[in-house]
């Protein structure tokens, strides 16, 4: 680990400086690299950066869009669209003013954990620290709750949290970081079983920053700090649109029986006993949930930092204007649903989210236009108001992804079964051969005298051995591992080989 070369004087005290981070995304420009920063003015060059590249890209958005363009171009563009959905409603077109800049993306929520190694000397210089501000925060000492890890400033928490169980072991985390909106669990103790870190980025990271550019950045931490990932795991995901309309605008649409879904848990209604304001709708299965929710009356509910980041990298609007209909539809999607259709890393969410919401929105649930009759459901188009979330959603997440996956390709995902514990499965046939060997030999002497026992018994298997293991192989190749170029071509071939090692000899005789 660096050690620090900069005396009190260099900097501005910890929490000022943390004060003063979280104004900015999770992510610094490249020539704010990993390094002390030799003051905080650089912070304020780095916001200008900020300020000047989304000036810009508004500026280039506004020119696109504006009717300044090639007239040819124009009008190939109204008349094609803009990456028009497959959709049982017909293509369609795309325009800024439809869906404004920022009005969607990944929501607050998104969790992971990473497993590795840790360089042994850099981890407990790293535990020395966080103790001492963990230490700090618990005594009230705010000023001495910050450490630096990374090229960020975070705040230490004065306690720790729980964070699930590893092969019925419960374990928890005994560090707990914030910054910037993302929240850091850090584990003291990690083992193979258990992640060294938990990740959760929240809105307030995720309004401002990419979440691929702030998972990028926190792994120039982790590397920064002698940490080397192995595995990551993507454990939970939203994902939300905004519409200008209302929550009574979908209950309206959802009601003469015109919902068709696959979700057989939970609906509920919410509405403000005050006003009388429908302004909740959830659908809730163990593994996914769709909420739709007044985005307006959630704001006049929020705290401060929230409302005005929303409201400056949102809405792109720092006096506070919320448009009176403001709707959020928003997707979470927890473990299970996501390894269902192998989404595990954050490369596998950037390649499949855009299919994932598009099957979700159409096979999990989805409003029809009209009433539903039995075994029709597939021919009646999707009301308006739910065909404009799904363009919302494609709109805004299609340009996320890199080697894209369909719709086809979720459905027909079949996730490999685990490799299977080879030690363990040594073991027991180990100890089957030691059973075997205490019946039927004299008093031992040696442990060579039970190999060569056993050398003999299983060379007088040979054949039935090579037959089993055939078998396996034929049977991992074609229902396990059927992403593996085939060995086989054909059932013929496989029954060929099976048949010519065939094997009915005698067995061992025993004594």
């Amino acid at each position: 680990m660096k050690e620090a070369v900069y005396t009190v004087d260099d900097l501005l005290d910890y929490e000022e400086r943390f004060e003063q981070e979280n104004g900015l995304p999770f992510g610094l420009p490249s020539e704010l690299s990993l390094v002390h920063l030799e003051d905080c003015a650089a912070f304020d060059r780095g916001r200008a950066v900020f300020d000047f590249v989304d000036r810009a890209e508004r500026e280039a958005d506004d020119l696109r869009y504006r009717g300044d363009r090639d007239p040819q171009t124009e009008a190939r563009t109204e008349r094609e669209g803009s990456e028009a959905p497959d959709s049982n409603t017909g293509p369609a077109k795309y325009h800024v003013p439809d869906f404004p800049r920022g009005w969607g993306g990944f929501d607050g929520g998104v969790e992971a954990s990473f497993y590795g190694e840790w360089d042994a000397q850099a981890f407990a210089e790293l535990a020395i620290v966080l103790d001492r501000a963990k230490k700090a925060a618990d005594e009230g000492k705010e000023a001495d709750s910050y450490v630096e890890f990374g090229a960020f400033i975070w705040k230490v928490r004065a306690v720790g949290a729980g964070a699930g169980s590893s092969s019925g072991v419960r374990f928890a985390f005994k560090w707990v970081l914030e910054s910037r909106g993302v929240k850091l669990y850090v584990h003291s103790n990690p083992t193979p079983g258990i992640p060294a870190f938990r990740v959760r980025f929240g809105a307030e990271c995720l309004m401002q920053t990419d979440l691929f550019e702030a998972v990028e950045a926190l792994k120039k931490c982790f590397d920064f700090h002698g940490f080397k990932i192995k595995t990551e795991v993507v454990s939970r995901v939203d994902a939300q649109v905004l519409l200008p309309v209302t929550v009574a605008d979908f209950a309206f649409a959802m009601q003469g029986d015109r919902i068709v879904t696959r979700c057989r848990g939970t609906y509920t209604l919410h509405a403000n006993l005050q006003t009388g304001d429908l302004e909740t709708i959830s659908i809730r299965s163990k593994s996914c949930e769709l909420c739709i929710y007044d985005k307006k009356a959630e704001l006049a509910k929020s705290d401060y930092i929230y409302f005005d980041i929303f409201c400056r990298s949102v809405l792109g609007d720092e006096d506070a204007n919320i448009p009176d209909r403001l709707t959020r539809v928003e997707f979470r999607f927890k473990r299970d649903y996501l390894a269902h259709y192998g989404v595990d890393t954050f490369d596998d969410l950037r390649g499949k989210i855009a299919a994932l919401l598009d099957l979700v929105s159409s096979d999990w649930f989805r409003i029809l236009e009209r009433k539903k009759v039995r075994g029709s459901e597939r021919e009646i188009k999707n009301a308006p108001i739910w065909e404009r979330v799904r363009q919302a959603f494609r709109y805004y997440f299609s340009s996320k992804t890199f080697d894209r996956a369909t719709v086809t390709d979720l459905k027909s995902y079949k996730r490999l079964s685990g490799t299977p514990q080879i030690e363990r499965i040594a073991k027991q046939a180990v100890g089957c051969l030691a059973t075997v060997a205490s019946f039927c030999m004299d008093q031992i002497k040696s442990g060579l005298e039970v190999v060569d026992f056993c050398s003999a018994l299983l060379a007088s298997y040979e054949r039935f051995f090579y037959t089993k293991v055939k078998e396996k192989q034929i049977d991992q190749e074609i229902r396990r591992n059927f992403r593996r170029p085939y060995e086989y071509d054909c059932v013929s071939s496989i029954q060929d080989d099976l048949g010519n090692c065939d094997w009915h000899g005698p067995l061992y005789e025993f004594a």
